[in-house]
């Protein structure tokens, strides 16, 4: 999605705001812009010099007549050794001045480099002569003749179509031989054995939550371990697993202060034969419930962290790469 800020912004560059990307094409450049979560981002498709040797390497960076920080960037990279340079800007008041002074600066720089010279269709292969036409894939701004649109679209439906396909087939030999459960088992053991730190933590009166962190990781890492997998199968066990084990936790955590009490003799003349009717009139008081309350939430938030720290970490371990990638694939 863009603000209203980024689709002005574009405006004055001549770019379309329009599937949710400001994009268009800027100094012969394929551009694409977006908001994200506390930043601003961009995608600048780049072409070939002419006449450039075919292992020719260029430092993006030093072209730029400025430091990153001076245009607020937190990153500036080749996306999976594509063509497409990912700029991102750290957002908040003024970065939209500093993404204007990139666009007036740094990409005339990569045009002066003659990074946009050359680009070849995505579909066809052939060389545009002149400006490139582009067409916006998933908000990414790809070079591609406008005869060739409507292949270059039905080519990637049927390339999606047989990657869901190839992920039922997985999922059904999961099935077959085991692995899911496998996996469902671990992510129950994960949670289980995440969830002991947080009884500990709580026992000595520290901010307990923290260790839903440990839940989420522990839920995805024992998936891993014993089904090998990381899939929807491991995301939606997971999440089911760490959202029961942090009410658990917290519940046990309770219990183990109370009990900690009544093994030091700090509520004698009460013996171990009255824990359960004390600890259901504590749990029965409306401040122990609003505390509770904000416990769990707490942790579901820490869980969803860790959950989420742990499956891209994953992801990017076990992402398949191959070694040489055509513009389809981006």
């Amino acid at each position: 999605m863009y603000s209203p800020g980024l689709k002005k912004l574009g405006a004055e560059f001549g770019l379309t705001a329009g599937k949710g990307r400001v994009y268009g094409l800027l100094e012969g450049f394929p551009v694409s812009m977006w908001d994200g979560a506390g930043t601003k981002n961009m995608l600048i498709y780049l072409g070939e010099p002419r006449d450039a040797a075919e292992d020719a390497q260029t430092d993006l960076q030093a072209l730029l007549p400025r430091e990153l920080e001076a245009y607020r960037i937190m990153q500036y990279e080749l996306v999976d050794d594509l063509p497409l340079l990912l700029v991102v800007f750290h957002d908040n008041p003024g970065t939209l001045k500093r993404i204007r002074q990139f666009l007036q600066e740094a990409v005339p720089a990569l045009r002066e480099a003659g990074l946009s010279q050359v680009y070849y269709c995505a579909q066809c292969g052939k060389a545009f002569e002149g400006a490139p036409e582009i067409d916006l894939v998933d908000g990414t701004p790809v070079p591609v003749h406008a005869y060739c649109q409507e292949d270059f679209a039905r080519e990637i439906e049927e390339d999606e179509r047989e990657e869901r396909e190839q992920l039922r087939q997985e999922s059904a030999e999961a099935l077959l031989d085991g692995s899911i459960l496998k996996g469902v088992l671990g992510a129950f053991l994960g949670a289980l054995i995440g969830s002991i730190p947080w009884v500990l933590i709580y026992m000595f009166g520290y901010l307990a939550s923290i260790g839903g962190i440990l839940i989420g990781m522990g839920a995805v890492f024992g998936y891993k371990k014993l089904s090998g997998r990381v899939g929807t199968a491991c995301v939606v066990s997971a999440v089911v697993f760490a959202a029961l084990m942090v009410p658990l936790a917290c519940y046990a955590g309770e219990a183990a202060i109370l009990l900690k009490e009544f093994i030091a003799g700090n509520l004698e003349p009460l013996r171990m034969s009255d824990f359960g009717w004390l600890f259901r009139s504590i749990t029965a008081l409306a401040e122990w419930r609003e505390s509770f309350r904000q416990n769990v939430l707490m942790g579901y938030l820490y869980a969803a962290l860790g959950l989420i720290a742990f499956l891209i970490s994953k992801r990017h371990g076990l992402r398949n790469r191959p070694a040489q990638q055509s513009p389809k694939d981006v």
